[in-house]
């Protein structure tokens, strides 16, 4: 489970949970393979490989894999943009009223492509905070994503070694982000 604050807006907080069992968007042999090493070094990694996908993951607002959301917004809206997607199913939305969770209003919300909307705006409470619970992610990674998942990882882990007092000695190219470009929200 991460939590992740956000400064400004309505966020703030966002935490993401990924259930038991769900494998990463490429797999151990798919990364040895394409990195060529061997098993003993390919559980480094994939270590690797996992931080690669949570950082794309932070930097491009995306599920990489299906993944529960949990936010909390500041006050209530009638519209509200969720913090990463592709959505998959709205679970609970709950109004905080002197830090106290009432009852689940989910069915007075709905989802048009990254934003949360509530039929009816005036019935928002004043001075209450909204905990929304959702599902996110893909089932399947995109081709693009995965393949750049591999390149990052296998340069991070050839660079692994090249450290002076903790720190990268050689910066790691940013080009692998800069082809995923497309997929990043820029509102």
């Amino acid at each position: 489970m991460a939590t992740q604050e956000i400064a400004g807006g309505l966020v703030r907080s966002v935490t993401t949970s990924i259930a038991a069992g769900t494998s990463e968007p490429v797999s151990f042999l798919d990364l040895i393979n394409f990195t060529h090493t061997d098993e003993e070094m390919g559980q480094e990694l994939q270590a690797i490989a996992k931080g690669v996908r949570e950082t794309l993951e932070r930097d491009l607002e995306l599920a990489l894999v299906v993944q529960t959301i949990t936010v909390d917004y500041d006050g209530p809206a009638d519209e509200l943009r969720l913090p990463r997607i592709p959505f998959v199913s709205l679970t609970t939305v709950k109004e905080r009223l002197q830090g106290v969770l009432q009852a689940d209003i989910a069915s007075q919300y709905y989802v048009i492509g990254d934003r949360l909307r509530r039929t009816d705006a005036a019935a928002l409470i004043s001075g209450a905070t909204l905990q929304v619970v959702y599902q996110a992610g893909y089932t399947a990674a995109p081709e693009d994503i995965k393949h750049q998942i591999k390149v990052l990882s296998s340069t991070r882990f050839d660079l692994r070694e090249e450290t002076v007092e903790g720190k990268v000695a050689r910066q790691i190219p940013g080009a692998g982000l800069d082809a995923l470009r497309h997929y990043r929200r820029y509102y």
